[in-house]
Protein backbone atom coordinates (compact mmCIF):
# COMPACT_ATOMS: atom_id res chain seq x y z
CA UNK A 1 0.00 0.00 0.00
CA UNK A 2 1.30 3.80 -0.89
CA UNK A 3 0.78 6.81 0.98
CA UNK A 4 1.42 10.13 -0.98
CA UNK A 5 2.35 12.76 1.57
CA UNK A 6 2.35 15.41 -0.67
CA UNK A 7 1.56 16.47 -4.42
CA UNK A 8 3.40 18.88 -6.85
CA UNK A 9 3.57 22.65 -4.88
CA UNK A 10 1.09 23.66 -8.15
CA UNK A 11 -1.14 21.05 -7.41
CA UNK A 12 -1.93 20.84 -3.72
CA UNK A 13 -1.70 25.70 -4.28
CA UNK A 14 -4.72 24.95 -6.89
CA UNK A 15 -6.77 22.32 -4.49
CA UNK A 16 -7.17 25.47 -1.99
CA UNK A 17 -7.25 28.99 -4.43
CA UNK A 18 -9.89 27.84 -6.91
CA UNK A 19 -13.41 26.22 -5.54
CA UNK A 20 -15.55 24.42 -5.07
CA UNK A 21 -14.29 24.62 -0.93
CA UNK A 22 -15.08 21.46 1.20
CA UNK A 23 -16.76 23.09 4.36
CA UNK A 24 -14.11 23.27 6.56
CA UNK A 25 -12.17 25.60 4.35
CA UNK A 26 -14.86 27.98 3.39
CA UNK A 27 -15.83 28.67 7.56
CA UNK A 28 -11.81 29.14 7.41
CA UNK A 29 -11.85 31.48 4.57
CA UNK A 30 -15.19 33.33 5.90
CA UNK A 31 -13.07 33.60 9.47
CA UNK A 32 -10.25 35.44 7.67
CA UNK A 33 -12.58 37.53 5.54
CA UNK A 34 -14.22 38.82 8.99
CA UNK A 35 -10.76 39.32 10.64
CA UNK A 36 -8.53 40.69 8.05
CA UNK A 37 -11.46 41.55 5.17
CA UNK A 38 -9.31 39.96 2.52
CA UNK A 39 -11.59 37.26 0.75
CA UNK A 40 -15.53 36.85 0.50
CA UNK A 41 -15.91 33.12 0.56
CA UNK A 42 -18.46 33.70 -1.65
CA UNK A 43 -16.16 34.37 -4.23
CA UNK A 44 -14.40 31.48 -6.54
CA UNK A 45 -11.18 32.28 -5.88
CA UNK A 46 -9.15 32.62 -2.90
CA UNK A 47 -6.39 35.26 -1.82
CA UNK A 48 -2.73 33.43 -1.93
CA UNK A 49 -2.24 34.25 1.25
CA UNK A 50 -5.86 32.59 2.41
CA UNK A 51 -4.65 29.75 0.39
CA UNK A 52 -1.54 29.68 2.14
CA UNK A 53 -3.30 29.25 5.23
CA UNK A 54 -5.96 26.65 3.84
CA UNK A 55 -2.89 24.34 2.28
CA UNK A 56 -1.25 24.47 5.83
CA UNK A 57 -4.21 23.27 7.99
CA UNK A 58 -4.92 20.83 4.99
CA UNK A 59 -0.85 19.44 4.93
CA UNK A 60 -1.22 19.39 9.36
CA UNK A 61 -4.31 17.04 8.92
CA UNK A 62 -3.05 14.96 6.30
CA UNK A 63 0.14 14.18 8.22
CA UNK A 64 -1.94 13.42 11.09
CA UNK A 65 -3.81 11.16 9.60
CA UNK A 66 -0.56 9.64 7.62
CA UNK A 67 1.36 9.03 11.28
CA UNK A 68 -1.96 7.57 12.65
CA UNK A 69 -1.85 4.90 9.76
CA UNK A 70 1.74 4.39 9.95
CA UNK A 71 2.15 3.75 13.72
CA UNK A 72 -0.97 1.38 14.11
CA UNK A 73 0.25 -0.62 10.89
CA UNK A 74 3.69 -0.94 12.02
CA UNK A 75 2.17 -2.15 15.31
CA UNK A 76 0.61 -4.69 13.58
CA UNK A 77 3.78 -5.65 11.78
CA UNK A 78 3.77 -4.29 8.83
CA UNK A 79 6.88 -2.78 7.08
CA UNK A 80 6.68 1.20 6.17
CA UNK A 81 9.74 2.30 3.67
CA UNK A 82 10.14 5.28 2.51
CA UNK A 83 10.84 6.29 -0.98
CA UNK A 84 10.57 9.79 -3.01
CA UNK A 85 7.07 9.20 -4.24
CA UNK A 86 5.81 8.96 -0.26
CA UNK A 87 5.60 5.91 1.89
CA UNK A 88 5.61 1.83 1.37
CA UNK A 89 3.55 -0.19 3.42
CA UNK A 90 4.38 -4.15 2.87
CA UNK A 91 3.37 -7.31 4.45
CA UNK A 92 3.00 -10.97 3.23
CA UNK A 93 -0.54 -11.31 3.59
CA UNK A 94 -3.09 -12.21 0.64
CA UNK A 95 -4.82 -8.75 -0.12
CA UNK A 96 -8.49 -10.38 1.53
CA UNK A 97 -6.19 -10.90 4.71
CA UNK A 98 -4.72 -7.65 5.24
CA UNK A 99 -7.87 -5.76 4.61
CA UNK A 100 -9.62 -7.82 6.91
CA UNK A 101 -6.91 -7.46 9.53
CA UNK A 102 -6.60 -3.88 8.76
CA UNK A 103 -10.66 -3.54 9.50
CA UNK A 104 -9.88 -5.03 12.56
CA UNK A 105 -7.53 -2.94 13.55
CA UNK A 106 -9.45 0.66 12.79
CA UNK A 107 -6.89 1.52 10.51
CA UNK A 108 -8.52 0.70 7.03
CA UNK A 109 -11.09 3.67 7.19
CA UNK A 110 -8.11 6.39 7.88
CA UNK A 111 -6.41 5.08 5.03
CA UNK A 112 -8.91 6.13 2.54
CA UNK A 113 -7.96 9.60 3.12
CA UNK A 114 -4.60 8.99 2.57
CA UNK A 115 -3.93 5.74 0.22
CA UNK A 116 -3.85 5.68 -3.39
CA UNK A 117 -7.33 4.11 -4.03
CA UNK A 118 -8.59 1.80 -6.09
CA UNK A 119 -11.23 1.95 -8.75
CA UNK A 120 -13.94 1.60 -6.25
CA UNK A 121 -12.17 4.29 -3.64
CA UNK A 122 -10.99 2.15 -1.28
CA UNK A 123 -7.38 1.52 -0.50
CA UNK A 124 -5.40 0.16 -3.38
CA UNK A 125 -3.49 -3.47 -1.98
CA UNK A 126 -1.10 -4.70 -4.53
CA UNK A 127 -0.48 -8.43 -4.39
CA UNK A 128 2.97 -10.11 -5.67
Amino acid sequence: MRMLLFESPDRELARVVRSPWPSWMRQLYALEHLALHTHDPGEQIATLGASVTALAERLHYRLGVVAFVVTAMEEIWWRADLDERGILMTKRSSPQDAVDELERAGIYGPMCKVCLLDETGLPWIAST
